[in-house]
């Protein structure tokens, strides 16, 4: 993981007020991150079908949601627009801030997801009214025409045109300011419009339900909650005798006398823990909410609410809706299966009940904890694998211990997991990192290796092996600190000098001369070849054995060009570099072929030498060529060169060419 460099940021306190500043839901509540998206031009009828919608005051840190009208009152139980403070879009209190667009002759009409059955509309010959009355369907009363200028929408009266949606008093863009849509262009409101996936929002309020912040889900999968409409559509009953009735706009239920009464839908929600609420009034005690799944039953009686005549309560509780609210516990579901409703087993009882809610405060975390429990042991397997430093290790091993957390919601654990899986794959896909680390230890073996006193006899007139300790152990501390493939490239380096420095500081035991041969690439990427050659260096499938029948890594190289002369020169070469002063002996095992049928024949007679030779520096030794398609084990020449450098420098060796024809 390449380390993270943190900005310098200069921040100066400046006591400054204006209006024209972003809102605060604009930067801290509708992030691209939960995927709200900001949009910058009108809605299409495909983007309206698949997402909902949060209006913000562009100045001011206010959203448009609905509450009883104050001054929008041509019906008793209508519903207004208000400027409200702005809240988190996770929470239990944003149904109420959402809205679906819905196509109407060029223009859209709006429908609130907390009051999904009438649309808001103006009135005739009133046009100040915006408001929940009557219409249900998109007509001429409840067209909004939406426009855009400077990165902000203005919502116009579309019935009355040139009238446009703002605060019901002059310039009252406040917290609890009630809406209408009669204001003229200097006095309108500016939104920006801020959507999301309609797949999306429910989802992040089920990863971010919890019981401090039970999310209301009623939208989804509660059918006809409110009885707008004078309904019960959706919504089974059970019992007998008595009377009962449905207000026919307001909403709202009320029974009497009714025996052995149950009023229910059979919900099919994700595994978690739910909780159920409703508002009752009348007889005190005589009505339970209820939610049934498998073999466990939560109720709660109805409150102390009294209500008056069945409109007058249902007003109360649209007006209020803590008026007679009553809420179960949580109830744990884990068949999928819920049963909500209301009961009532008395039958001398009058009851209104309205507005059912379904709360989640906890989708089931099971999936969650063991996709956790798996990515810690990943990152403990990790790092007992040993492929890179310390300081990467405690990297992962800090986050295990940061992450690795009960947590109360799906967000949570979701945050988790990413953050976590990050810095582990960081460093468990730089594979530069762990070919370097490796590289490293490698070198680091084999420079240690030329202080074992039980291979080499060597004189030290010095310091030189403590030096080449010091070196050691310094880029040992180093590599383990470091997080990156070019800060232990550094300390490979480091020890390969400090192992140069070692042997040319020390006297070798004639005929035990320091072996060198791991300072060589058996790389093919690593060797040379001449320029114009049809091939570069590859390694075969084949291998060479050595004189003591081990196997050798083995490279080849072609130097004929298709139809044309062959290559002359340094045809497969390596070069080390820093090499000390001193004698050094080179040796390869090497073959040269001359393929029949190539061309130039006559300048190439089967073992004739002289044309290609294995080098180290300035000696030389032919290889004799043979007719072959492809080389065998058994064409390998020994090639032993002594090679003396008078001066610190580069050892070059591989094979050359002098005339055309080997192959």
């Amino acid at each position: 993981m390449k380390t993270m460099k943190l900005k310098s940021f200069f921040v100066a306190a400046i006591a400054l007020t204006c209006l024209g500043s972003n809102a605060w839901a604009d930067t801290d509540k509708l992030t691209t991150a939960d995927g709200w998206t900001k949009i910058t031009s009108v809605p299409t009828s495909s983007e309206i079908a698949n997402n909902y919608y949060v209006f913000v005051d562009a100045t001011r840190d206010l959203m448009l949601g609905i509450g009883k009208g104050e001054q929008n009152t041509k019906a008793w139980y209508s519903l207004g627009l208000y400027y409200r403070n702005s809240v988190e879009p996770t929470s239990k209190d944003i149904t109420p801030f959402v809205w679906t667009l819905e196509s109407n002759n060029g223009g859209f009409s709006m429908r609130n997801l907390d009051q999904p059955v009438h649309l808001f509309q103006t009135e005739y010959n009133a046009a100040w009214y915006f408001d929940t009355n009557d219409v249900t369907s998109s007509n001429g009363w409840s067209k909004v025409n939406l426009a855009l200028s400077d990165g902000k929408f203005t919502l116009e009266n579309g019935q009355y045109t040139g009238n446009y949606i703002g605060p019901w008093n002059d310039n009252n863009f406040t917290n609890g300011a009630e809406c209408a849509a009669n204001k003229t262009t200097a006095l309108r409101g500016y939104f920006h419009i801020y959507a999301i996936s309609r797949a999306q929002f429910k989802q992040n309020l089920l990863d971010n339900a919890s019981s401090s912040n039970p999310v209301d889900l009623t939208p989804w999968y509660v059918s006809n909650a409110t009885f707008d409409g004078g309904s019960r559509t959706d919504w089974t009953e059970e019992g007998s005798g008595g009377n009962n009735n449905t207000q026919n706009r307001g909403g709202g239920c009320e029974i009497w006398h009714r025996s052995n009464f149950k009023i229910y839908q059979d919900l099919t929600l994700p595994n978690g823990k739910y909780k159920v609420s409703m508002q009752i009034a009348g007889t005190t005690g005589a009505g339970q909410v209820y939610g049934t799944s498998g073999s466990t039953t939560k109720t709660v009686a109805s409150s102390a609410a009294a209500g008056d005549n069945f409109q007058n309560t249902v007003l109360s509780m649209i007006q209020d809706r803590t008026y007679g609210k009553v809420t179960t516990d949580e109830i744990e579901v884990s068949n999928g299966l819920l049963q909500m409703g209301m009961q009532c087993s008395t039958s001398d009882q009058w009851l209104v009940f309205d507005n059912f809610k379904l709360y989640c405060t906890g989708v089931d975390l099971s999936a969650y904890q063991t996709q956790l429990s798996d990515l810690v042991s990943e990152c403990n397997s990790f790092i007992s694998s040993a492929v890179v430093p310390d300081a990467c290790e405690s990297a992962i091993s800090s986050a295990v211990t940061t992450y690795n957390q009960s947590y109360s919601t799906a967000k949570e654990y979701s945050n988790a997991i990413v953050a976590l899986t990050a810095v582990l794959d960081s460093y468990r896909n730089d594979t530069d990192l762990q070919a370097a680390y490796a590289a490293y230890k490698t070198m680091r073996t084999n420079v240690q290796g030329l202080e074992d006193t039980g291979t080499y006899k060597y004189t030290d007139s010095g310091s030189a092996k403590s030096t080449f300790d010091s070196a050691i152990s310094s880029a040992n501390t180093a590599v383990e600190a470091a997080t990156t493939a070019s800060a232990i490239n550094t300390q490979t380096d480091n020890i390969r000098a400090a192992a140069m420095t070692f042997i040319s500081s020390v006297t070798a035991e004639d005929g035990n001369p320091f072996n060198l041969t791991f300072l060589a690439s058996t790389a093919a990427t690593d060797w040379q070849t001449a320029s114009g050659l049809n091939a570069a260096a590859t390694a075969p499938a084949w291998s060479v054995p050595k004189p003591d029948e081990s196997m050798a890594d083995f490279i080849e190289s072609y130097t004929q060009a298709e139809g044309g002369e062959s290559i002359i020169g340094n045809i497969l070469y390596q070069t080390i570099s820093g090499m000390p002063a001193g004698y050094y002996t080179v040796a390869l095992y090497a073959a040269a072929s001359y393929t029949p049928g190539r061309g130039l024949p006559e300048r190439c007679t089967d073992g004739q030498p002289n044309i290609t030779f294995g080098f180290a520096g300035e000696s030389t030794l032919s290889l004799p060529v043979v007719h072959r398609t492809q080389l065998t084990a058994a064409d390998q020449v020994p090639v032993n060169l002594s090679v003396q450098l008078a001066s610190s420098g580069d050892l070059t060796f591989g094979i050359k060419k002098t005339a055309a024809g080997s192959n």
